[in-house]
């Protein structure tokens, strides 16, 4: 697993990384015709940006659950305290971002956005094996498209 702060570089640099994948993909399988999404379904995996977003979010589950964890990442989020008795819980406050660039696009702000976007019940998962099992199908399907349009501007 990469470090979660290093998953955040430029989107030239994110295409380069699905291409070298796809091209390794390739010729693992020498398959020189199927899709990039066949190739990922022959190999039981995802994409890098997938991944890469799972790395993150099981990273603040660790953060919010784990007394062992890192404090200077601890110290990155908390979470939203509330007088009133809402839907979600879990849910983690978000920083006034002033910037795209240290702002929107920081660590801080996107993983604290994607953590909120995700289903009360993977938030408020036991263990992180279940926390694990319950993000996959969810990332793959839900957050993908919202968080590419998010990520990428």
């Amino acid at each position: 697993m990469a470090p979660v702060t290093c998953s955040f570089c430029s989107a030239r640099n994110c295409d380069k990384l699905e291409s070298l994948n796809k091209r390794a993909l390739r010729i693992v399988f020498n398959d020189k015709i199927s899709s990039n999404q066949q190739l990922l379904h022959k190999s039981e995996g995802s994409t890098f940006y997938n991944r890469r977003i799972q790395n993150m979010l099981i990273t603040i589950y660790k953060c919010l659950n784990y007394n062992s964890f890192p404090k200077y990442l601890k110290d990155m989020f908390t979470l939203r305290q509330s007088e009133y008795s809402l839907r979600g819980t879990n849910i983690l406050s978000l920083c006034k971002p002033f910037t795209s660039a240290h702002g929107i696009n920081s660590f801080r702000y996107f993983a604290s956005k994607n953590w909120n976007s995700l289903p009360n019940n993977v938030r408020s998962e036991s263990t992180l094996i279940w926390f694990w099992k319950t993000l996959e199908p969810n990332l793959l399907l839900d957050l993908t498209v919202y968080l590419t349009s998010f990520f990428f501007m």
